[in-house]
């Protein structure tokens, strides 16, 4: 702004001089780039500053604010991918959501070209484990929870009942008790690749006879009691995945090609909602104006 300023002075001094200069026909021009022009020019200059840093203000203030959280595939870490994450970060921009991701950790990796780097997940944590890390989130006030937990519950051999209980008491409860309006979606443990010689066949995964209409009966319930809760299914047919979307180390893990299938997922889940609540957040802005 101080160089618009000065610029523009220096406009002033020149135009004072050329008005002071003679004409070809000998007579004195009183040139007129008039003060009151100059100060056109500058308040011009200023309401175009102010409405750049108005646009940016309204644009930070009505960001949807997103928290991935979970196990190692929302951690993210193999083949320098950030999980799900960096796919649907990109989705969600380029369909022009004005949304950011929020969580206790800030860890970049190159699938992540936009800075949406927040997330809470933690490589290999169970249910309980994942609860005792809650408290870490508590300044992060998401609207929206992205929760996919219980793969390395059921390699414990923890059943799907058993696993939904610690789900709503460990977790749900608790995100609603810190974050009142946020809206949850809960998402099964995606499938697994079968290992030992099964590469001509397609995914399997026993869990998912288990863990998958547990979860499903379990958000159904909630619903009917009013919390804002939607369940993702995460199954062979909805994802598309094969076995070649999976790592051959240890067959649970995808590769880059099998995460994005995951946020392609979360994208058709969430996407509604996400514009839905930057609308609502768009409106208490303006009104407060």
């Amino acid at each position: 702004m101080k160089k618009i300023l000065l610029l523009l002075l220096c406009l002033i001094v020149s135009a004072a001089f050329i008005g002071c200069s003679g004409n070809a026909d000998g007579s004195v021009s009183n040139g007129t780039i008039s003060t009151n022009k100059v100060s056109s020019i500058i308040k011009s200059s200023k309401q175009k500053t102010s409405s750049r840093l108005t646009s940016y203000a309204f644009a930070q203030k009505t960001k949807v604010k997103i928290m991935p959280l979970g196990d190692s595939l929302t951690q993210g870490g193999q083949h320098k991918t950030s999980a799900y994450r960096g796919y649907l970060s990109t989705i969600l921009k380029d369909m022009g959501h004005n949304s950011v991701f929020v969580g206790c950790h800030n860890w970049s990796y190159d699938s992540i070209k936009d800075g949406n780097w927040m997330h809470s997940g933690f490589g290999g944590a169970t249910v309980e484990s994942l609860s005792g890390s809650l408290d870490t989130m508590a300044e992060c006030n998401p609207d929206i929870v992205l929760l996919c937990i219980g793969r390395n519950d059921n390699t414990k051999r923890i059943s799907a009942e058993q696993t939904v209980e610690n789900i709503d008491t460990m977790l749900v409860e608790r995100l609603y008790e810190m974050f009142p309006d946020v809206h949850i979606y809960l998402a099964n443990p995606p499938p697994i690749r079968v290992s030992s010689g099964q590469e001509s066949l397609h995914i399997s995964d026993l869990a998912l006879t288990q863990y998958l209409p547990a979860y499903k009966q379990y958000v159904a319930d909630k619903k009917a009691e009013g919390y804002n809760i939607d369940f993702v299914e995460m199954s062979i047919e909805s994802t598309g995945m094969v076995w070649e979307d999976f790592t051959a180390e240890d067959f649970v893990h995808p590769l880059p090609q099998g995460y994005e299938k995951l946020a392609k997922v979360w994208y058709a889940a969430i996407s509604d909602k996400v514009a839905e609540i930057q609308k609502e957040k768009e409106q208490i802005v303006l009104k407060g104006q």
